[in-house]
């Protein structure tokens, strides 16, 4: 089955995804892993410029909001880095081997600033929603916490530098305060409404310090997955206009793909993609 094409044109800010292979516990939070992780991140945006606005790591997978560079490979070039750094440095620590990521990361784009912050708050909330913490700064793993919203989380300092969104660079800083404000008021309505929705079906209040002691090489017995959307737009009118690009820009690739195979080697690819692999029959000898 073909990957699906990306469009990195389409937006200066992506939602990206990545998980474990076997969605095993491999990146289970601990000081060693932490410290890890942090260098892999800061290595990656200082070789590619690309910005990172937000972040969470979970045992089996992570998320970032980040903000690409008009270079269309730089997203790529930085999930490249930063995987393989923190594969290579997690097979050692683990003292495993094999391959550490499931699959290549996933990627949508966020096409407008209420969307980019909905995507920073689902980060955060991430470890609440999964009933891991009850609280986004009881959850031990790293995160963008404390760069975000000021709260600090029970990882300690992240030395990560983190961008601020775009409607809030150039405020002052006491609008700045009040922004931040907002949304550590958003994440604490949520968390109640969390605490809420546990207690309403029986549950206990969830203990972080748990996913401390989980075996790194443990499988969740029932991985909850959701189908990741196409974007992140705030109405449905400019997701509606993403589609229509997205289809216009499908179908381009897909013509001068045709077009390139058949010997057509000067064929415009749409912005941001690049021309397939050519492959020499089985019984086509190389020139020498």
């Amino acid at each position: 089955m073909g990957r699906p094409l990306r469009q990195p044109a389409v937006s200066r800010y992506w939602f990206v995804t990545d998980r474990i292979a076997d969605e095993r516990f491999l990146l289970r939070p601990d000081f060693v892993l932490n410290a890890i992780i942090v260098a892999a991140l800061c290595a990656a945006m200082a070789a590619t410029g690309v910005g990172v606005l937000a972040f969470g790591v979970m045992g089996n997978h992570w998320h970032l909001v980040v903000r690409v560079t008009d270079d269309p490979t730089s997203l790529s070039r930085f999930m490249q880095i930063l995987k393989s750094r923190v594969a290579l440095a997690v097979n050692e620590e683990r003292d495993r081997h094999g391959p550490v990521w499931s699959d290549r990361y996933h990627a949508q784009p966020i096409l407008d600033d209420a969307s980019l912050i909905a995507c920073m708050t689902y980060v955060l909330m991430n470890p609440v929603a999964a009933g891991i913490a009850a609280t986004a700064s009881e959850y031990p793993g790293l995160s963008s916490l404390e760069a975000n919203v000021g709260i600090r989380a029970a990882c300690g300092v992240v030395a990560v530098p983190i961008e601020l969104p775009p409607q809030w660079a150039g405020l002052d800083a006491g609008e700045l305060a009040r922004q931040r404000a907002w949304l550590r008021q958003e994440l604490r309505r949520r968390e109640a409404q969390e605490r809420a929705s546990r207690i309403a079906r029986g549950l206990s209040r969830p203990k972080a310090e748990r996913c401390l002691r989980v075996d790194p090489f443990e499988r969740p017995a029932q991985p909850d997955r959701k189908p990741a959307p196409p974007c992140f737009a705030a109405t449905e009118q400019a997701r509606k206009a993403f589609l229509a690009t997205r289809r216009a820009f499908v179908a381009a690739f897909a013509a001068a793909s045709a077009a390139f195979r058949s010997g057509v080697l000067d064929v415009m690819f749409p912005a941001g993609s690049f021309p397939p692999r050519l492959v020499r029959p089985p019984n086509e000898a190389p020139a020498t």
